[in-house]
């Protein structure tokens, strides 16, 4: 009753600060007390602690916070200025990657953008578990199926040299942006609202049905897509049995088994597969991040 009067009478707006100053911060601390405790303990008494990767992670956590990659390589990111610029044509807020507009969603603060961006260029640093290739240059020349494509990030990365991109992502907010931020490439991007998955309907597409008719060689392809990934790779039977030279990178760690899952289905095809090097903090656990198939 306190829940839905609250929601009714407070606007969203107001829900939002009081969610990212008190709320949030309280409802954080509640489901993460333990790892937080052990966090802390490790971090004061570390001379008592084994150096192991693990217990350094402990470490960083309990004197940097709990976090997805904890690692001393994002405090740099951390610290980074960053400057935001509002479009008077569409009235988007955007910011300057490498040279070239990155836009945002039109709901999306200041601090949402920021805190988003830093996260983005940690992920992708060098040494992440969570950078996508080794190199962008792997993706010159090829087509690229961005699936899961959020901000198109990795695709601004690789905009110059890539053949083709094709960016996969269903949520609206999403799409405006990165028609925005793509509209200077609209002639070797295309943007596609639809879920990728192991059905086709009116909201989802398997990447065998993209592909039916249509040449299947060349491609290196991305998948983010927040633990669905499984259900993407099922949709693409035919393309990972008989393309030629297709590359692959494809995130393991939204849910517990998902990378014995989707190594499994790789073995079964006789795709010889490598994994980032590194852990996530996921969940309370450590998962391996992604796994590369030719890259």
């Amino acid at each position: 009753m306190i829940t839905n009067a609250y929601r009714k009478f407070i606007p969203p707006k107001i829900r939002n600060i009081v969610y990212q100053l008190i709320l949030g911060k309280i409802l954080f601390f509640i489901r993460n007390f333990k790892t937080i405790i052990k966090a802390k303990f490790f971090y004061w008494f570390n001379f008592l602690v084994r150096k192991n990767p693990a217990n350094r992670a402990f470490i960083f956590m309990g004197k940097y916070g709990i976090c997805l990659l904890p690692y001393a390589f994002t405090l740099k990111y951390k610290r980074l200025k960053i400057a935001l610029y509002r479009d008077e044509s569409n009235q988007l807020m955007y910011l300057m990657h490498n040279d070239k507009k990155l836009y945002f969603p039109r709901n999306f603060t200041n601090r949402d953008i920021e805190t988003l961006y830093k996260q983005l260029l940690a992920e992708q640093d060098e040494c992440s578990p969570h950078r996508y290739v080794k190199s962008w240059e792997e993706l010159s020349g090829k087509i690229l199926l961005d699936v899961g494509a959020a901000e198109g990030l990795i695709s601004l990365n690789v905009i110059d040299f890539a053949e083709h991109i094709f960016l996969f992502e269903s949520d609206e907010n999403w799409i405006e942006a990165l028609q925005a931020t793509f509209k200077p490439y609209k002639n070797k991007v295309t943007v596609i609202k639809k879920f990728i998955s192991n059905i086709n309907d009116e909201c989802n597409l398997t990447i065998d049905h993209f592909f039916d008719g249509k040449m299947i060689n060349n491609l290196f392809i991305k998948m983010d897509i927040e633990g669905a990934e499984l259900l993407a790779l099922q949709g693409a039977e035919n393309v990972l049995s008989n393309s030629k030279d297709v590359k692959l990178t494809i995130c393991t760690y939204h849910k517990k088994d998902d990378f014995r899952n989707i190594t499994d289905l790789f073995s079964s095809k006789g795709l010889n597969y490598n994994c980032t090097v590194g852990r996530l903090f996921f969940e309370n656990e450590f998962r391996i991040g992604l796994v590369r198939i030719g890259c």
